[in-house]
């Protein structure tokens, strides 16, 4: 893992996998941050696995 440094730094984690997205897209059409019942209802409808990038 990578633990908070208290400042700027570069992640020095690298995870090598040979998984790829098959298909992927946005919750919200805007592309912004959607609302738990937003992804809620993509889950259902979509079905599959849940990934998400998190920028601090």
């Amino acid at each position: 893992m990578f633990p908070d440094q208290g400042k700027d730094s570069v992640c020095r984690f690298q995870c090598h996998t040979p998984l790829t997205a098959a298909t992927w897209g946005y919750v919200r059409d805007d592309g912004g941050i959607p609302f738990v019942p937003q992804m809620k209802q993509a889950l259902c409808q979509h079905g599959g696995d849940l990934w998400f990038l998190l920028c601090i």
